[in-house]
Order: C-alpha cells, then structure tokens, then sequence
C-alpha cells in the first residue's frame, strides 16, 4: 500500500499488449484516479490490454465496476484479461459472474498469453 492510501499506475507495452499495473487502495476516493488512468490507456486504442491489479492492496466493488466499464470499451473482440491483486480480489470478481467476462488470470504471464492467443 502506498502510505497516503493513494493509488499508482503505469502503463507499458508489450508488443501488441498494453498492460496497465495499478498498486495501493482502488476504493470510492481513489477509483477516480483508476478509472481515468484505464480511459486514457482506451484513448489510445490498444491491440489488447491487460490490468494487472498484483500490486493493489484494497479493491472495493467501485473498481470492480471500472474493470466492467472497460471490458465494456474494448468490445468483445479485443484481447483484455485482469490478473486479481489476491484470491479474495480474484474470488469477488467469482461470485459476482465475471471471470469469463473479464479473462481474469492468476499471473501476468498468463494474462499475457491470454491475450496473445485471441
């Protein structure tokens, strides 16, 4: 967690892939911050993306619904995978149905490959 409870990201590209790792807290005062860091990542119409959410140590259901949002922007036909920051991120996403929707994967690697297989 960063100390002031904020959030940081980056973004990356990988050949095709953009991948954008976000770390700290996603709750309802930072997921502005997050949400906006996805919309400037689709402002660039990327191939595929993938969010890495390993380094976030809190995510409310606001970030859930920005994971949604952008699942949503890309289309069904571009690649777009998320690797949860724990299983309990990972179990959320579970329960509430959205796994298959949101490719979620359990490393990068594995997001990446998913990704590059589409």
């Amino acid at each position: 967690m960063l100390a002031d409870g904020s959030i940081k990201t980056d973004v990356e590209t990988l050949g095709d892939v953009t991948v954008l790792s976000a770390a700290g807290e996603i709750d309802l005062l930072t997921c502005p911050a997050f949400k906006q860091a996805i919309f400037d990542v689709l402002a660039g119409n990327p191939a595929a993306l993938v969010i890495d959410l390993t380094e976030v140590s809190f995510f409310s259901s606001a970030g859930v619904s920005s994971l949604v949002a952008a699942r949503e922007a890309m289309g069904d036909d571009s690649p777009f995978a998320v690797v949860p920051a724990t299983s309990i991120v990972g179990r959320i996403l579970e329960i509430a149905g959205l796994t298959d929707f949101l490719s979620v994967q359990e490393t990068r690697e594995a997001a990446l490959m998913a990704v590059q297989a589409r």
